[in-house]
């Protein structure tokens, strides 16, 4: 079963629109939480991410409306 609780850089990257590699300078940086796994790649705590995502997506983005 896979664990839902933990996405990759390619799923982070998507939420993000940008490339997986920004999403791991971004972790390297440590601007992303992200854990190490036991064969050395990194996985970001969805909870983490989701948040991120609520305070950086314009409102407009987000579906909150906004006028034009």
């Amino acid at each position: 079963m896979k664990d839902t609780r933990f996405m990759t850089a390619r799923q982070v990257a998507g939420l993000f629109e940008v490339s997986p590699s920004t999403v791991l300078r971004w972790a390297k940086d440590g601007r992303l939480p992200a854990l190490v796994t036991p064969s050395g790649r990194l996985r970001f705590p969805r909870e983490s991410i989701e948040e991120m995502i609520k305070v950086s997506v314009p409102r407009e983005r987000a579906g909150e409306g906004g006028t034009t």
